[in-house]
């Protein structure tokens, strides 16, 4: 059973994670800071925990507080590179604000957006934060890792790039990250089709093939259920982007979409505030991102049961 010891503001790691978690903050800034200043040792409970009542963090007092604020011998490298990506990837997680309408969907794709961020920015933080000498240790993908990072490379390109997405989507409340990702298809892919005016119906369309049904279970899962999910959404989102760029098109204007196209994705984002206001519903877990006519996706059917 897990046990917390309170660690003394005044005391040396807990002044140490407080400069490492505003080096993250200041890094890749997020939509709110969770962290509610109180800092404990954790024994027998895994790596770290995120207090989502209380915004309490609580470290591993045998994998993580030992190896931070003091120099570590060569051989003990890797165990402090590890307590170090802990401490970013609960620095992201409490600098992401998380919208009372969030749903499983929305809390798995954060959380892949949060591992995403920690590979891409280990070895600069590291740096920044006076550990040159730690790189990223090596450890395979999660299956949210995977999807994420996937659905990242689909919605960047020329006009945001890639990087410019990922800081956007840190800075976005838990719920409302699909939306940005949405968004990031409009610009790239169809910033010429469709007229500003109908963009956040165009973004509402979106969402819906990146709902996949998988997301709630994929961090049980590994990065080849991760990357099988994003290979079924790619499908699916490039499906809907040749629909929206053919309707859009100024021959067939008149075909324009109506609010009626937005059902299905409506099912899962009945409530849900968006930051680009592509949606105003919340979600109704289950209905999934099926595939035409209700059945169930590939996924589903090779074992993300």
């Amino acid at each position: 059973m897990a046990r917390y010891e309170l660690i003394p503001p005044d005391s040396r790691v807990h002044q140490e994670f407080t400069r490492l978690y505003r080096l993250a903050q200041q890094q890749r800034p997020g939509s709110g800071g969770r962290w509610n200043g109180e800092l404990y040792a954790l024994h027998d409970g895994g790596s770290a925990q995120l207090n989502s009542q209380t915004g309490a963090i609580a470290l591993s007092a045998d994998r993580v507080l030992p190896y931070l604020a003091r120099q570590v011998p060569p051989n003990q490298h890797d165990h402090q590179a590890g307590a170090l990506r802990t401490v970013l990837e609960m620095s992201t997680h409490a600098s992401m604000s998380v919208a009372p309408e969030s749903s499983p969907h929305s809390h798995s794709l954060a959380a892949g957006i949060g591992e995403v961020r920690v590979a891409t920015d280990f070895e600069a933080f590291a740096n920044r934060a006076g550990y040159p000498q730690l790189t990223l240790p090596t450890s395979e993908p999660s299956g949210v890792h995977a999807a994420a990072d996937s659905l990242l490379t689909q919605a960047s390109g020329l006009t945001t790039g890639r990087d410019e997405l990922l800081s956007e989507l840190v800075a976005t409340p838990v719920g409302q990250q699909f939306d940005r990702l949405a968004n990031g298809v409009v610009r790239n892919r169809l910033r010429e089709e469709v007229p500003y005016g109908r963009q956040e119906a165009a973004r509402a369309r979106l969402i819906e093939p990146m709902l996949h049904e998988a997301w709630p279970r994929l961090p049980a899962h590994d990065a080849a259920a991760g990357q099988q999910v994003a290979d079924e959404i790619r499908t699916g989102l490039n499906s809907t982007v040749e629909e929206l760029r053919h309707e859009h098109h100024p021959a067939s204007t008149a075909h324009a979409p109506t609010s009626t196209s937005m059902d299905g994705q409506l099912r899962f984002l009945a409530g849900q505030a968006s930051p680009t206001r592509a949606t105003s519903y919340r979600p109704e877990l289950g209905d999934g991102a099926r595939g035409r006519g209700g059945t169930k996706t590939q996924a589903t059917e090779r074992g993300l049961e």
